[in-house]
């Protein structure tokens, strides 16, 4: 079994447990996870 027909299968699969047969794209990207910086980790080192 190749790749592609792996990933084929699993969308296969997907749009079974979904009830809606996605068409065979690539899914988007996901967005790069970086931290939200609201400070709390600083002010908590400073205050140690």
């Amino acid at each position: 079994m190749s790749y592609t027909s792996l990933i084929n299968l699993c969308y296969k699969y997907l749009g079974y447990c979904l009830g809606v047969n996605p068409p065979l794209a690539p899914p988007p990207p996901n967005p790069p996870l970086t931290p939200p910086r609201r400070g709390g980790g600083d002010r908590s080192q400073e205050t140690e």
